[in-house]
């Protein structure tokens, strides 16, 4: 073959590789053609050849407007690829699909959702011990543990956790002081609860002595069964319900505990036989036990009931806590001695700090001992001197106090303590003479919303 042929074949070999006219540069400069998306390196090793066979089909480069793509913390590699793979760390390939039947890299994995709201990671690689948290805490924020400070008034806690609820419904059938509207006020008490709070039955004890089943008839051995039940295994979130319908009564104070010196009491249906359940058991029983953030709310619609569960802060109808009735009472006695002291005359004041220094003592004696971190809420039916009625109201027998919280309830549930407490009063006050009290376990915001 003559010089004229070997050059006229060299050329159609290489317009064949380069369509479009394309002229490679001198053999000292030639570049070799890309794989996997990948530039060539700046000074390729000598002896370097192009590799075997043409490009793919298609491939049309523009020498006039090629840039190499930015390198983004990879290094150019050494020597000829030969069988070398993508390099790691960064390399972002030019636009297009690149040739040699390349696959997308695996989407995300399985359950994985991404960050909203613009979430930009932190620079770097977390450490190889390094163990995500689980996600944010369900039920927002919770404060961290330990006693707040001075003169903090603890948020009441809402409720996200179990309901359940213990309903006393006693009429005391064939006895003397036989009632009408108790079991009444425990029917209608349940029908509110389901419909208004999302109750269960299930997740109720109803003890009326209306009952065939022996365990559901109010015996003092089943109430306080029951109200073992209503408390056990109670967290944080729970929320229990507590509504007693029946006689109150009094007894003896045995651990000088009470003001008046007497304790205040229920009565079961058997209570001419086994004996009445007084405040201290009640409130050894279904308040001792309770932990911080678990909400219990009670109902006591019965004579003398204004501390039944012995919680150690009432509060009035002007959202203050009120003093014991001992030493309300004694504000005349005060002055008089405060006066008498300006006078010179230390023995009036002597005397009276004698007098009331037991009271002051079992003040802070109870404030102590009853005090409970758990929010507990009562609502009583009348002061402990007072009576709560037996009444007939739309028609049908009703406890004064079961029937005023109902009709409460009913015509607004977005209320604050001190406005349902309020409301309440103002329910009865057109007919009855007895007052009902709001006590609680802890000092609260009494305009804070209602929750149960």
């Amino acid at each position: 073959m003559n010089p004229g042929q070997q050059y006229s074949q060299q050329k159609q070999q290489e317009s064949q590789y380069n369509p479009g006219g394309f002229v490679l540069p001198p053999s000292s400069q030639q570049y070799y053609s890309p794989q996997g998306g990948h530039p060539p390196p700046s000074e390729p090793s000598s002896g370097y050849a192009l590799p075997p066979g043409p490009p793919p089909n298609g491939y049309m480069p523009s020498p006039s407007s090629y840039t190499l793509p930015p390198t983004v913390g990879y290094a150019p590699p050494s020597g000829s690829p030969g069988a070398q793979g993508p390099p790691s760390g960064g390399h972002i390939p030019p636009s297009g699909p690149p040739s040699g039947g390349y696959s997308l890299p695996p989407g995300p994995p399985s359950g994985y959702t991404s960050p909203s709201g613009g979430y930009t990671p932190s620079p770097g690689l977390p450490p190889n011990d390094y163990t995500p948290p689980p996600g944010p805490p369900s039920g927002g924020y919770a404060p961290p543990p330990g006693p707040p400070s001075s003169g903090y008034t603890p948020p009441l806690q809402k409720n996200a956790g179990h309901k359940k609820a213990l309903l006393i419904g006693i009429n005391y059938f064939s006895q003397k002081a036989e009632l009408r509207g108790c079991i009444n006020d425990v029917a209608n008490l349940k029908k509110f609860l389901i419909e208004v709070y999302g109750f269960q039955e299930s997740n109720m004890v109803i003890l009326t002595d209306d009952q065939k089943d022996p365990t559901r008839i109010p015996t003092k051995t089943n109430i306080l069964a029951a109200m073992k039940w209503l408390v056990q295994d109670a967290q944080p979130g729970d929320s229990l319900f507590f509504h007693y319908s029946g006689h109150g009564s009094q007894e003896k104070d045995r651990d000088g505990d009470e003001y008046d010196g007497n304790d205040e009491t229920i009565v079961p249906v058997d209570y001419s036989q086994s004996g009445q359940i007084t405040d201290d058991v009640m409130h050894e029983t279904m308040v001792k036990p309770l932990k911080a953030g678990v909400k219990f709310f009670s109902i006591f619609d019965s004579c003398h009931s204004g501390s039944a569960l012995d919680l150690p802060y009432t509060y009035s109808t002007r959202g203050m806590i009120k003093a014991p009735k001992e030493l309300a009472d004694s504000k005349t006695e005060l002055m008089s001695a405060g006066m008498a002291l300006l006078s010179g005359n230390k023995k009036q004041l002597m005397s009276f700090v004698k007098q009331k220094a037991p009271t002051i003592m079992k003040t802070g004696k109870n404030l102590m001992s009853k005090s409970s971190k758990a929010d507990v809420i009562m609502l009583s039916g009348c002061k402990d001197e007072q009576t709560s009625a037996d009444a007939y109201e739309e028609g049908r027998s009703t406890g004064a106090m079961s029937f005023a919280f109902i009709k409460t309830m009913s015509a607004n549930r977005n209320l604050t303590y001190q406005q349902l407490l309020n409301n309440i009063r103002d329910v009865l006050a057109s007919k009855y003479t007895q007052k009902p009290q709001l006590s609680t376990s802890h000092p609260i915001n009494m305009n804070s919303p209602f929750i149960m």
